[in-house]
């Protein structure tokens, strides 16, 4: 048996079949078979910390506090975090298998703060809904940061700048989620769309700076060739706003499946992102991805995790 994380809560399952659940859950959701008893109907599947156990109905003891009509969960979801929806989601497209929801971006209050998924959901064959998601991390909410300042012109002025500022910080936060999901599309154009014409970018390739949209988006091209479907993450990011420039930084990864078709799940680099005010957009003025550097030997640390 493969070790993984053992969970505190583990639903089980009754299914019409656990043959035809298994091909589900292990051949297109990518779970794996940690034990089974066949005379029972019964399988215990996993992927990573995501535990569920299957039981087959009419086979071993099967606990009912009601009748089973489909589909079967009624009223419940399951969610299932993975370091990518990409590679679930292309397994269930080239089987031909229906999603319940296309695949998303939401962020989702959580105190004072908003957690980001990238997520879908497929129900499985008995009807079990089962959502996906993949982390985005974690931002501020708009306008958190937000000061009223009101010196002279008092209270209405201070209300105005904080309206402003709030403005402003949304504005910017939009930018980078822009920039999310032009990088998990891979669409250029979008990205072309964050970056100031101008931008000078350190990139974790040489040379030591990119100058102009032109070499940054170059930068990307190089990136994508070597994925089939890539995600990004940005985790713990935080923004300082101020009139016309602002800065935020944070943690970003990029992850996913290579074009031979290996899951990787990539590396955390340290995220840096500078914005300057033109013509009443924010756009991305410099930027940088740096890895810690272990002076021993002369490598790039890359095993790092916020």
């Amino acid at each position: 048996m493969n070790h993984v994380p053992e969970p505190a809560l583990v639903p089980e399952l009754l299914v019409e079949s656990v043959a035809v659940s298994l091909d589900f859950w292990c051949r297109l959701c990518r779970f794996e078979v940690l034990y089974d008893r066949p005379e029972e109907g019964f399988a215990y599947v996993a992927q990573g910390s995501a535990h569920v156990m299957l039981e087959q109905i009419g086979v071993g003891r099967n606990w009912l506090t009601g009748p089973l009509d489909r589909p079967l969960g009624r009223g419940i979801n399951f969610q299932i975090t993975v370091p990518a929806i990409g590679p679930v989601c292309s397994s269930l497209r080239d089987a031909g298998w229906p999603l319940f929801m296309e695949p998303e971006t939401k962020w989702y209050r959580t105190g004072d703060g908003e957690a980001g998924v990238e997520q879908f959901l497929v129900t499985d064959p008995d009807g079990y809904l089962l959502r996906f998601q993949a982390s985005l991390g974690r931002r501020r909410r708009s306008g958190e940061t937000a000061t009223s300042h009101s010196v002279g012109l008092g209270r209405q002025r201070g209300m105005t700048m904080s309206t402003q500022r709030e403005a402003d910080e949304a504005q910017i936060q939009q930018q980078i989620d822009k920039a999310v999901e032009g990088i998990r599309a891979k669409d250029l154009e979008a990205l072309r769309q964050v970056y100031a014409a101008d931008v000078v970018s350190f990139d974790v390739q040489p040379p030591l700076q990119h100058v102009g949209v032109d070499a940054k988006l170059k930068n990307w091209v190089e990136a994508f060739t070597f994925f089939d479907e890539v995600s990004y993450e940005l985790r713990d990011l935080k923004l300082t706003v101020g009139d016309e420039v602002a800065f935020g930084h944070g943690f970003g990864r990029l992850s996913g499946t290579l074009q031979n078709g290996t899951a990787t799940s990539g590396m955390w680099v340290r995220a840096t992102f500078c914005f300057r005010k033109t013509d009443g957009d924010w756009l991305i003025a410099h930027d940088q991805a740096s890895l810690p550097f272990d002076i021993a030997s002369g490598r790039g640390v890359t095993d790092l995790e916020p």
